[in-house]
């Protein structure tokens, strides 16, 4: 007996309303292109590396940013501008997961993991002094 989960539910409702927009956006040229912005959040050991699988499906060029919250500092993946128009793609992390210290300042420094620097370069993201 298969059971279906409510993680199975939500990716297959994604699946099906991406690919109905997809359908739209071909069968109809009357109608303009919608803008998208599309998120992926991934956490723990393996974060650099679903990472770095979900960059080099898609057919966008890459940028990296981090941003600090209260309690979290996360990586942030963004398309950049040769991307589909009107559609970007965002891939984040909590940098503890998807970064390496490298350097601390009054702020951590974080240097994307070597499965994530062939689409974002090796330079520290942060405030370097």
């Amino acid at each position: 007996m298969t059971t279906t989960t409510t993680a199975d539910s939500t990716r297959a409702d994604a699946a099906l309303i991406l690919r109905a927009v997809a359908d739209l956006i071909e069968a109809r040229a009357d109608i303009p292109v919608p803008g998208t912005d599309i998120s992926f959040y991934v956490r723990g050991d393996d974060a650099p590396a679903v990472m770095a699988a979900i960059a080099a499906a898609l057919p966008c060029r890459w940028r990296a940013e981090i941003s600090r919250g209260s309690s979290h500092e996360w990586l942030h993946l963004h398309s950049g501008p040769y991307s589909t128009r009107g559609t970007r793609v965002s891939i984040s992390a909590p940098a503890a997961d998807a970064c390496t210290a490298a350097g601390a300042k009054t702020v951590t420094v974080w240097q994307p993991a070597a499965a994530l620097t062939g689409f974002v370069g090796t330079d520290a993201l942060g405030e370097v002094a």
